[in-house]
């Protein structure tokens, strides 16, 4: 099945089997758009729509939610936390190392 879905709206705008040609035509829709390659169960796929139509879409809108952008800040910003810690420990361990080698 392969669908295409407006962005603003969540609409499906398209919807039909792949026929066993497996070429099919569809008018390039006039506002921000995915398209959804669904083969069942599990086999799900969805890409951006990359064709713009003359003129440019009328509305455009990103299809990441602001919970996806969160996600992916707060897990950036963990990682780097925990980097910084990591590079301060082996700092001191080495500096640990570093006075003891000169005091003996």
């Amino acid at each position: 099945m392969i669908k295409i879905q407006t962005l603003s709206n969540s609409k499906i705008i398209f919807e039909k089997r792949l026929p066993s040609s497996g070429s099919l035509m569809v008018n390039i829709p006039k506002e921000s758009y995915i398209v959804i390659l669904d083969a069942g169960e599990g086999h799900l796929v969805q890409k951006d729509g990359f064709v713009t139509p003359d003129g440019g879409f009328l509305e455009t809108k990103s299809f990441e939610s602001k919970s996806n952008i969160n996600f992916a800040l707060y897990t950036t910003l963990t990682i780097s936390i925990l980097f910084l810690i990591l590079a301060f420990i082996l700092s001191f361990i080495r500096y640990k190392e570093i006075k003891t080698a000169k005091a003996v």
